[in-house]
């Protein structure tokens, strides 16, 4: 009897432990629906048969029930996840959906280079303006030198008029102290550029002081064209007598002038150009 009671209360100890571990496993299934995540498998409690001993044996069947054969069929918990197989969303979590980053293909624009052109500068000749110059206005003198204290002297002046036109003018003069002599009408001259201007003079008396008297006034015109670049000028009186113990004939000043940058030469003509002559034939 002893054995009997013995053999029940173990029975009874396995279905038990059987029954809670039923419970733990749906309240784990229940657990891991709520939070979404998979529990990690667990083991199914062990639905082995009870080895029957000589302690636990039924006395009049010697079979030992079977420890789930009195529990009743096993309930599982309809939410709960299957091992290996992904649950859906009930809503109760965020679904995350994996995104695949695309690269979106750049193109290559070419860029094209257009050819510069380079223009090529032309260099214009500068004309330099000559300045003008300025109008021409000269002065001066000459004196003759006979060693002696009577000499011709002349005074010049050079004058450039606005059509281009200049004007030369000479004034001849006799320095001298006492003078006596006869009128003189020959071999007296003013020239100016290669142009003579012959003059005469009066008898003269003069007392032994000095004198500066006047001869003669020659004045002469010249354009671009025709004044000389050097032009020349004189003035002469033929005296031919003895002053001072010396015997003196023709006294004569004389300058010359430079006017390169006034004149202006004229050009000289091409010469014509002559046909040949026929050429004849004899038969």
């Amino acid at each position: 009897m002893n054995g009997k009671n013995r053999t029940v209360k173990n029975v009874t100890t396995v279905r038990i432990v059987i029954t809670a571990a039923a419970a733990l496993c749906a309240l784990l299934l229940t657990l891991s629906a709520c939070t979404g995540q998979p529990s990690a498998p667990t083991e199914a409690p062990p639905t082995g048969t009870v080895e029957e001993t000589a302690e636990n044996a039924s006395p009049s069947t010697g079979a030992v029930p079977s420890p789930t054969s009195d529990l009743g069929p096993r309930q599982t918990s309809p939410d709960a996840p299957t091992a290996g197989v992904p649950t859906e969303n009930d809503g109760t979590s965020p679904a995350v959906t994996p995104t695949v980053p695309t690269e979106t293909p750049t193109t290559e624009t070419p860029t094209t280079e257009t050819p510069t052109t380079e223009t090529p500068t032309t260099e214009t000749p500068t004309t330099e303006t000559p300045a003008p110059r300025p109008a021409l206005a000269l002065s001066g003198s000459a004196v003759s030198n006979t060693g002696k204290a009577i000499n011709v002297y002349f005074e010049y002046g050079i004058t450039e008029g606005e059509d281009d036109v200049f004007t030369v003018r000479v004034t001849a003069y006799l320095d001298h102290y006492s003078l006596i002599c006869t009128k003189r009408t020959s071999g007296n001259n003013i020239t100016i550029g290669g142009e003579v201007f012959p003059f005469s003079t009066p008898s003269y008396n003069f007392e032994n002081v000095k004198h500066r008297t006047l001869l003669a006034e020659s004045e002469t015109v010249f354009t671009p064209e025709t004044l000389p670049p050097e032009l020349t000028l004189s003035a002469c009186w033929l005296f031919n007598g003895t002053y001072s113990g010396k015997q003196i004939g023709l006294i004569q000043a004389e300058t010359t002038i430079d006017l390169t940058d006034y004149a202006r030469p004229q050009e000289e003509p091409a010469p014509a150009e002559t046909e040949p002559a026929a050429a004849t034939f004899e038969e």
